[in-house]
């Protein structure tokens, strides 16, 4: 995260032998193996590990978000925040598209319901993030021949990148306007490539263009095939 704390993210469908366990440990362990010999402890960061269940993990418990640290036994007063436990258990999670509150709901609810999506709905698609992982989730379910169409779509964006790359260092020679134009213009093809497959928020985002210069392009193709 931006302040430094390291999320380990754990999605589980099946319950195995000393579960609970094995999450500790792999928090544990990633938090002492921030420091290499002779580093002070002041260098480590915080780790959250957050554990995303399809199984009911706590069966004594109804809510499905559960969030453990280090507290003490009589006033609850933290250890700290270096060590966070969170865990999500999908079936325990009971909102309907209506009820949804908080990021917290959005999110379980498309976890829980993504493969039943055939197109995001409100509010879901108030969250760019949100449209993002759902066009990740549509590739699960894609043809073999959808797929080999996405990668080739991948490629064609390397490639591009590599124009980019290549135009950044002719410009060192050329001069700094005529490199940042160059630039740009490999941006405004990567984004024609992708137009019709990415959200346009998606594809300002892979190519660094602003979401209005990617729905300019769209408007220019619609308005070329016309």
């Amino acid at each position: 995260l931006a302040d430094g704390t390291m999320v380990l993210i754990e999605m589980q469908v099946l319950n195995p032998l000393d579960f609970n366990k094995r999450v500790l440990y792999n928090v544990a362990k990633a938090y002492s193996l921030q420091l290499q010999r002779g580093q002070g402890y002041s260098r480590l960061r915080p780790v959250i590990g957050l554990t995303i269940t399809d199984f009911v993990l706590f069966p004594e418990r109804d809510r499905f978000l559960s969030h453990y640290q280090l507290l003490d036994r009589e006033d609850g007063l933290p250890y700290g925040d270096d060590i966070e436990l969170v865990f999500v258990e999908l079936p325990k999670f009971a909102k309907s598209l209506g009820d949804l509150e908080t990021l917290t709901d959005l999110w379980t609810f498309f976890l829980q319901q993504a493969g039943d999506l055939e197109e995001i709905p409100p509010p879901l698609d108030s969250s760019p993030n949100l449209d993002h992982a759902f066009h990740i989730a549509e590739t699960i379910n894609l043809s073999m021949e959808e797929f080999d169409l996405l990668e080739k779509q991948a490629f064609r964006v390397e490639d591009g990148r590599n124009v980019v790359r290549r135009a950044i260092l002719e410009g060192l020679q050329q001069g700094r306007a005529e490199a940042l134009e160059a630039v740009q213009e490999s941006r405004r093809e990567i984004a024609r490539s992708l137009l019709g497959l990415l959200p346009a928020a998606v594809i300002a985002e892979r190519t660094g263009l602003t979401l209005a210069e990617v729905e300019a392009l769209a408007a220019d193709d619609a308005a070329a095939e016309t």
